[in-house]
This record gives C-alpha cells, sequence and structure tokens, in this order.
C-alpha cells in the first residue's frame, strides 16, 4: 500500500513539475512579446545564471538531507527537526531580505545590468531568490518524504511563473518612459 502511494505521489509530482515547465515556455514567449530584444535576451541570461547559483544551493540541501537521516538513526529525530526548521526559516528569511534590498537598488541594478527595463530587472531578483530556497527546499523534503510539500512547491513554482507572466505583460514599460 505504501508503495502504490510513493509512486503515485512520484506521478503527482511530476504532472505539476511539467505543468510549471509549460507554464514557463508561455511566459517567455509573453515576455519576448513585451519586452525589447536586448532586455527579454538579458533577463534569459540573468535567469540562467540565477539557476546556475541555485544549484550549490542543491547540493548544500542533499548535504543537510544526509546528516539529518545520520540523526534521524541515531535516534535524534527531534534534534534533526528543530535544525531543519531552522535552517528553513533562515534561508527563507535571507531570501527575503536580500530580494527587499534588492527592489529599493532597481535603479542601481539596472544601471549596472545596462538597462531600465523594471521588469527585467524585478523577474531576475525574485526568480533568483524563489530558486535558492527551492533547491535548498526540497531535499529536505525529500528526505522526510514530504510529498505533499514537494507538490506544493511544485505548485508555487507554476503560480510563480503565472504571476510573473502578468507582471511582464503588464509592466514591461523602461523607467525612462519610452
Amino acid at each position: 500500500m505504501r508503495a502504490r502511494g510513493l509512486f503515485s505521489a512520484s506521478l503527482l509530482l511530476l504532472a505539476l513539475n511539467n505543468l510549471g515547465a509549460a507554464i514557463g515556455y508561455v511566459f517567455q514567449a509573453l515576455m519576448a512579446r513585451a519586452l525589447s530584444v536586448a532586455d527579454f535576451g538579458l533577463m534569459n541570461s540573468l535567469l540562467a545564471f540565477g539557476g546556475l547559483l541555485a544549484l550549490p544551493a542543491g547540493i548544500y540541501g542533499s548535504l543537510l538531507q544526509r546528516q539529518w537521516a545520520e540523526k534521524v538513526n541515531a535516534g535524534r529525530a527531534a534534534e534533526a527537526d528543530l535544525e531543519w526548521r531552522a535552517l528553513l526559516v533562515a534561508a527563507s528569511a535571507a531570501a527575503a531580505f536580500g530580494a527587499a534590498i534588492a527592489l529599493t537598488l532597481t535603479p542601481v541594478f539596472g544601471w549596472w545590468l545596462r538597462t531600465d527595463n523594471f521588469t527585467a530587472v524585478i523577474v531576475t531578483i525574485l526568480a533568483s531568490a524563489c530558486g535558492m530556497v527551492f533547491s535548498l527546499a526540497i531535499p529536505l523534503a525529500t528526505a522526510r518524504q514530504w510529498f505533499s510539500a514537494l507538490g506544493i512547491g511544485s505548485a508555487a513554482g507554476a503560480l510563480l511563473r503565472l504571476a510573473l507572466a502578468w507582471l511582464g505583460v503588464h509592466l514591461a514599460v523602461p523607467l525612462s518612459g519610452a
């Protein structure tokens, strides 16, 4: 019975991830219509770089997953749970703090990226912050076999892509007003 539940959860995760990928393609198509070619190319490059930055977080999350399993096997499950919760809260707070600082410095980031397009900068900041937290949280959720947490993460990623697509269509206006 347990194996069937795990298989069903895996299929659900696969479907949610495919939905997120499909929404991502729609998001890119909408952004391509709303942004200039230069800003669209810049945004895609930065999103790819943000994904690259998420790799170390995923590796670190996998190492933490192993440490968590070792503590649980040693009979210290309560200590492992407390550390997991503290780390997830700290990672989320750090991402939110970094995103808040970056949002206040949008004109500076725009100058550094050589664009005055508000959307390209904001999308990059939000995607990078969310990517880091998800990359850290998903291996830990897998360690707990919290497939519901993984499903929520996939659904949240899909909703984030939808929100960014809306942002791209409605706010893709350069700050200069041109």
